[in-house]
């Protein structure tokens, strides 16, 4: 294995805005270090994450709702509000959470129609919330039908052409160079391992601080 520095320069994000407005939303900047791992004969490229005091308060603030991929979440005790939701029933206690961010985290055997209409109601309810979906994460083995959802969930997003609705995909850190889930991150008990939680987590928070559109 070896070991090289990378560098990322963030720009810290806040509040729901229209989407017309987005490219011009900016404050704070910092630059954010850490250390990559190469397996390289599985094509595997791990990092150590730095989460600054910004992204802390994110993700102490936010609400997490979905099924056994927030769960995972909620066992390892990495974010502090969680709503484990496997059949969109749940929605009363995500309302009421008063959070300004709401990510939601599902599988791919979501069924992706119920998961716009339950998208469009939390909208009907906290209309000043920005809602963040998190894309299904990829598995050890072939990825394409996941890939795919991935795919029609991010379009499905767009085509709601909602300024506070957004998509993030963070299949970029947790898959190798041969498209399956890296080798560390593969859990027996939840979706990921924490390790993979830790990857979401700093490319969910990286998309609150820098994001392109």
């Amino acid at each position: 294995m070896r070991f090289i520095p990378i560098v990322f320069a963030v720009v810290f994000l806040t509040a729901c805005t229209d989407i017309s407005d987005r490219r011009s939303v900016v404050t704070t900047t910092e630059t954010t270090v850490t250390t990559a791992t190469f397996i390289e004969e599985l094509g595997e490229v791990y990092r150590t994450y730095s989460f600054t005091a910004e992204d802390e308060a994110f993700l102490n603030q936010a609400v997490f709702a979905g099924d056994k991929y927030v769960s995972g979440l909620a066992d390892l005790g990495l974010v502090q509000n969680v709503i484990v939701d496997n059949e969109f029933n749940k929605i009363t206690p995500l309302i009421n959470s008063g959070s300004e961010n709401i990510v939601l985290m599902f599988g791919s055997s979501t069924e992706l129609n119920d998961y716009i209409a339950y998208i469009k109601s939390i909208r009907a309810f906290v209309p000043e919330a920005n809602i963040i979906v998190v894309s299904a994460v990829p598995v050890l083995g072939d990825n394409s039908e996941i890939d795919e959802y991935n795919s029609a969930l991010e379009q499905a997003i767009v085509d709601l052409r909602d300024g506070c609705v957004y998509f993030v995909d963070v299949g970029g850190e947790l898959k190798n160079t041969f498209g399956e889930l890296k080798s560390l991150y593969v859990s027996e008990v939840h979706a990921i391992t924490e390790k993979g939680y830790h990857a979401v987590l700093w490319q969910l928070c990286s998309f609150t601080r820098f994001r392109v559109f």
